[in-house]
């Protein structure tokens, strides 16, 4: 059989009954004040016949704190794929006209030089059928020395010639050359003729230099 507990076992420490008589009321303003709060946190103890139960609401958010340092950078990514060819663009505006260039170097001289040579002793040319070239030498039978005017240069430009038959001999076999080398006419044009193909002076002649 239980035995009866002593009265001064009943006796509750003036802080305890305290609490005790706090605890309900404690309970409910925590329990009013959960329902107004979700962020409110509560914990119950136990000690010997004593229940503890402690709420706690979290309070205002505090101030924001510093920005932290900017970390390191992260390293390179791939390269990505090339995109699709974009449309062509508008043909631009055309442009103006831009500054003369400089004038080129001079060319060759635009004088022509011809003439007809007649044989004989001695040779000479035909007056209105010469012009820019006279006849200056016929150091040996069958070679002429033409020399030209006009600013043309025998050593740059050519003579071109041939047989005249209107002043050279009936039966000869006539031809006629032109010495590119000016071996006998330094400085002029020099001109070949044969009869039977040997040097001869009855062969008369046309020649042309561009």
């Amino acid at each position: 059989m239980r035995r009866p507990l002593h009265p001064a076992r009943l006796v509750v420490p003036a802080s305890a009954a305290v609490l005790a008589a706090g605890v309900p009321a404690l309970a409910a303003t925590m329990h009013g004040a959960k329902r107004a709060s979700t962020d409110e946190t509560c914990t119950t103890t136990h000690k010997g016949r004593t229940t503890k139960r402690v709420c706690t609401v979290r309070g205002p958010a505090g101030p924001r704190g510093p920005r932290g340092f900017e970390g390191p950078t992260g390293p390179r990514g791939e390269r990505g794929a090339t995109g699709a060819k974009g449309a062509k663009g508008a043909t631009g505006a055309k442009g103006g006209t831009g500054p003369a260039g400089p004038a080129g170097p001079a060319g060759p001289a635009a004088g022509v030089a011809y003439g007809v040579v007649s044989p004989g002793s001695p040779p000479n040319m035909v007056g209105g059928q010469s012009a820019n070239l006279a006849l200056t030498g016929n150091p040996s039978t069958g070679i002429y020395c033409l020399t030209p005017s006009g600013g043309i240069n025998p050593s740059a430009v050519p003579m071109v010639a041939s047989v005249d038959a209107a002043y050279t001999g009936q039966g000869i076999s006539p031809s006629v050359e032109v010495n590119s080398q000016h071996t006998q006419c330094p400085g002029a044009f020099e001109v070949l003729t044969y009869a039977g193909g040997a040097p001869s002076n009855a062969v008369g002649f046309d020649v042309v230099a561009p």
